[in-house]
């Protein structure tokens, strides 16, 4: 399998390396229902002898989470029920699949596109990254995203961003356990740990992680239930719609609309 370009994300697949960019610049990579349906997609047809699984965005945003244009149509569809359980599973199949998952982030992380960061076995990033979770500004909350995230960092990192709101940078998210290592030379920095990820066979990973969620108290299979219903409630609550909605109108955030 060569390079293919498939919108929203692009596809590439050489030397046992499975690279998925996200690949739409213009909205800042944001998660629409094409990049759900791709990723699924994607998982479910994964070469048979995949060593790594590279997720990448570009210099100025990995993924900042949901496209708010797209918002009607990922939560007040007919599919509201089905998205957050879509979700959770994409980031479980990350975090859980036999194979070592790496994160190369260069640009802003936010929100939903932290799931796919926290999802991810190892974690890569430049200096000028940034992470952030913005969700509460609208009465939100990143309810999927904290099974995935508080294995990395604890709780109180988790708590911190979710009430702050404020973006941390590639230090502190290192401090965190956000991120595994830092360095501007990304792309050598990500040869360098693909080098062990070939050398390992998909049975020991897959024992490995098993064995791992074993002993870790916030097994995402266990929680799953707990994180999809925390996550419709608040996307079925019209006033974080409508909030939404306005911010995209006019630009305005909840306590500045008249």
């Amino acid at each position: 399998m060569g390079i293919s370009m498939t919108e929203p994300l692009k596809i590439d697949y050489q030397q046992k390396v499975l690279t998925i960019t996200f690949n739409r610049p213009n909205q800042r990579n944001a998660i629409n229902s094409e990049i759900i349906f791709e990723f699924e997609r994607i998982l479910n047809d994964l070469p048979h002898d995949i060593k790594a699984l590279v997720l990448r965005g570009d210099e100025s945003y990995f993924c900042f989470g949901a496209d708010f244009d797209d918002i009607d149509e990922l939560y007040q569809s007919r599919h509201v029920s089905d998205i957050p359980v879509r979700l959770f599973d994409i980031w479980n199949k990350i975090s859980n699949g036999p194979f070592t998952s790496i994160a190369v982030v260069e640009g802003k992380v936010n929100a939903g596109g932290l799931g796919f960061v926290a999802a991810c076995d190892i974690v890569l990033s430049s200096e000028t990254a940034t992470f952030s979770l913005s969700e509460m500004l609208f009465g939100l909350f990143p309810a999927c995203v904290m099974p995935f995230m508080m294995r990395k960092t604890g709780p109180q990192a988790c708590h911190y961003m979710s009430l702050a709101t404020r973006p941390i940078d590639a230090s502190r998210a290192k401090d965190w356990g956000l991120v595994d290592a830092i360095d501007n030379n990304i792309d050598i920095l990500l040869r360098q740990h693909l080098i062990g990820a070939r050398r390992l066979s998909a049975k020991a990973i897959g024992r490995y992680k098993r064995y791992m969620n074993r002993l870790i108290a916030l097994n995402t299979h266990e929680i799953k239930s707990i994180a999809v219903e925390a996550n419709r409630e608040i996307f079925s609550d019209q006033e974080n719609i409508q909030a939404i909605k306005n911010y995209q109108q006019s630009g305005l955030f909840p306590w500045e609309t008249p």
